[in-house]
């Protein structure tokens, strides 16, 4: 079979459709797992029809604000690093899901999972300013996501976060919680809380 090359792509699409090769500078006519995705576009953009692919590398840069979506059940898999610059946010919405399999992912920005049942794909921090926050329905799970001093985890559903592994709150970390949060007492959390 022909197989591409690994390669650099950057989103032009505005809110459009994720497949659409057009969208991509150069087209990105064939996935490769090596890929490396670019979000530079200022502005809100909802790209949808996000299918289930692994790449590289997910840079969200220069005021770009990306919503992710897809009406499959498919999964969204980074190998090398995600990150989100200050200023920038990236929401997981709909039935798209994030997964990680040895990569980091660091949050300047906003990290926001608005999926039903959201799932903290693991290797997460949050640097001063950022923010990693789960608002979609269902009951989230977290994978132990570090919290570094002025930067917040912001569990706005409501839900019970009663599965995963308990979040590593630095010094100076933040909480934003629904009061109907039920794990609100105990170690793991951080001297600042908020209720929302």
């Amino acid at each position: 079979g022909n197989v591409m090359a690994q390669g650099t792509y950057t989103w032009l699409g505005g809110s459009s459709d994720f497949t659409l090769s057009t969208n991509w500078s150069p087209g990105r006519g064939s996935l490769n797992n090596g890929d490396v995705l670019i979000f530079q576009s200022t502005g809100v953009q909802s790209i949808t029809n996000v299918p289930s692919q692994i790449v590289a590398t997910i840079t969200v840069q220069s005021s770009a604000a990306i919503t992710l979506t897809s009406a499959a059940t498919n999964t969204l898999t980074i190998t090398s690093s995600l990150t989100i610059a200050s200023g920038c946010s990236l929401t997981i919405s709909n039935n798209l899901s994030l997964a990680n399999t040895s990569g980091s992912i660091t949050v300047n920005g906003l990290l926001d999972f608005n999926a039903i049942n959201a799932v903290d794909p693991g290797g997460i921090t949050v640097n001063s300013g950022g923010e990693l926050k789960f608002d979609g329905s269902g009951a989230d799970v977290l994978a132990a996501p570090s919290i570094l001093s002025g930067g917040t985890l912001t569990i706005a559903n409501g839900v019970n976060r009663s599965t995963g592994s308990t979040p590593n709150y630095a010094t100076g970390a933040t909480l934003q919680y629904k009061l109907n949060l039920t794990d609100t007492t105990g170690a793991e959390l951080p001297a600042s809380i908020e209720n929302l």
